[in-house]
């Protein structure tokens, strides 16, 4: 078989894997930033006032909120991908052989 024609038949998803890469990074930078504050909370002795308490459940809903846009979409591509390894699966399995 032609690779050509096996790389012509994959679809090009550059921009969903750029866009899947800037919002790992979103979730990564995020998740630090709000440990981050966290520590910073603690080593300053000021976890307990209603400020800083505010700050952490926005901060945690920010982040929960993004790995749930990420993982709904991680979902998505992944059953995807298991459609596309059956419809291969198939189509190998009444190939004509020689």
């Amino acid at each position: 078989m032609d690779v050509r024609r096996i790389n012509a038949e994959q679809p090009a998803n550059n921009n969903t894997f750029k866009a899947f890469c800037v919002l790992r990074i979103l979730i990564i930078s995020t998740a630090l930033c709000y440990f981050g504050a966290w520590f910073y909370a603690i080593c300053a002795d000021d976890v307990m006032s209603w400020k800083t308490f505010k700050f952490h459940l926005i901060m945690l809903g920010v982040v929960i909120t993004l790995l749930g846009i990420y993982l709904f979409f991680e979902w998505r591509k992944l059953r995807t991908f298991i459609a596309n390894l059956q419809w291969q699966i198939a189509r190998y399995a009444t190939a004509e052989r020689y």
